[in-house]
């Protein structure tokens, strides 16, 4: 898993996602990341995380845990969005 912090709204919000899920969504209001949002917290608060997942799949899908992150500008936090929409 990856992390991303960002300040929204003068909240500091930190995202845990998955870059190996390749679905950009998360909670309502939330998403765009590469990755699946699996935890969400604003203001040091947790306020989504992702209890269970099911997949219904034909093969065995081997998703690694990581635990290294990386820190993001609003900036560049925009320009992911943009990369992914285009």
């Amino acid at each position: 898993m990856s992390s991303s912090k960002l300040k929204f709204k003068n909240q500091k919000i930190v995202a845990w996602y998955c870059p190996k899920i390749n679905i950009n969504s998360g909670p309502s209001g939330y998403g765009g990341l590469p990755g699946l949002i699996l935890e969400l917290k604003e203001e040091g608060r947790i306020v989504f995380y992702a209890s269970k997942l099911n997949f219904n799949l034909k093969k065995k899908l081997n998703v690694k845990k990581e635990f290294k992150g990386k820190i993001v500008t609003r900036k560049q936090y925009n320009n992911i969005l943009k990369d992914k929409n285009n």
